[in-house]
């Protein structure tokens, strides 16, 4: 279970932008997180809650995963397409030379949180 030390990690952002800012609370936490990433929002939001109830920053806190879906562009005809089972072949022209454009995301989109 990568989730459990993924969202370590992302706490550990988290804690360290709140010190930067003089956070108190963090209030919310967004992520993107790109299917092929393979990390499963479930288990990402079991591993917060766990995680989280050990941190008075995070007491209040809401984790917000938005999952990005794959995307890609063919690099022969610059058709874009959403690839179907993960054939990275272009459905316009059958050209393999295809570029991955989204779905591989995981990131901190944004943190919120209170000063008092």
């Amino acid at each position: 279970m990568h989730e459990l030390s993924l969202m370590e990690g992302v706490m550990d952002i988290a804690k360290q932008a709140a010190d930067e800012n003089e956070i108190k609370k963090i209030t919310k936490i967004h992520l993107k997180v790109g299917i092929m990433t393979m990390a499963y929002p479930d288990a990402m939001q079991a591993a917060f809650e766990t995680l989280s109830s050990n941190h008075d920053l995070f007491s209040d806190a809401v984790l917000q995963i938005e999952e990005v879906s794959l995307q890609a562009s063919c690099r022969s005809c610059d058709e874009s397409f959403a690839p179907d089972n993960y054939q990275f072949v272009c459905p316009f022209c059958s050209s393999p030379d295809v570029q991955i454009n989204g779905g591989q995301e995981l990131f901190i989109d944004f943190i919120d949180g209170r000063k008092e």
